[in-house]
């Protein structure tokens, strides 16, 4: 006799209000996405206020200027994207793809974490990522000039083997007057539409960003 099981993993989440006003640089897919999520969103960065948070996907000489006079940026980014010719350099260092590289791994050879706490403690599973966090793990790793920074400001990353070739995924610090969320994670249109993990680390960005 063959017997047929039938297994259903689930991934229990809290639903998060939308309470963050936001403003859409370089997206307007994006910003669409975010008002069906239940956000205030404004496009553009002519007029931006003081209360908002800027998302946007290109790290611009405009929005440097924004954050060093005081505003909260989440920059949402991948190598690509990072060597646009109106690009300019992220102040924590650069920007590598993991594809032909020594993070490009597998489960078994590489290890991906985040960090559970404040706004990121109802994330699902324990601090290494599983497959849960499959649609939106990086193509990219984020890497900084200075080993203290990796320390203090990544709050998700990647490891090779031994804990080799460390490289963040989510990095939250200031920079001159403001303050910059830096990712590498995939919150894009189709994920934030769909995927409940996508939508609470998205939140939980932007809670870092108004400590």
């Amino acid at each position: 006799a063959v017997i047929a099981t039938n297994q259903v993993d689930l991934v229990c989440l809290p639903q998060l209000e939308a309470t963050v006003a936001l403003r859409v640089a370089d997206d307007a897919t994006l910003a669409a996405t975010l008002r069906g999520l239940g956000y205030s969103v404004r496009e553009g960065l002519a007029g931006a206020a003081a209360g908002e948070i800027l998302v946007a996907n290109k790290y611009t000489a405009d929005l440097q200027t924004l954050v060093q006079q005081g505003a909260r940026l989440l920059l949402i980014t991948d190598a690509a994207t990072a060597a646009a010719p109106d690009a300019v350099n992220l102040p924590m260092g650069g920007i590598a793809p993991r594809e032909g590289t020594s993070w490009q791994g597998d489960w078994a050879t590489s290890f991906a974490w985040v960090r559970k706490q404040g706004p990121l403690a109802t994330l699902p599973g324990s601090p290494i990522l599983e497959m849960e966090w499959s649609p939106i793990m990086p193509d990219s790793v984020l890497l900084s000039h200075q080993p203290w920074i990796q320390r203090e400001h990544s709050w998700a990353g990647l490891a090779v083997g031994w804990v080799h070739k460390v490289a963040s995924l989510l990095m939250v610090m200031p920079y001159g007057r403001g303050q910059m969320a830096t990712t590498t994670f995939k919150l894009n249109t189709n994920t934030l539409a769909t995927n409940a993990v996508a939508r609470t680390l998205f939140a939980g960005i932007l809670a870092l960003l108004k400590e």
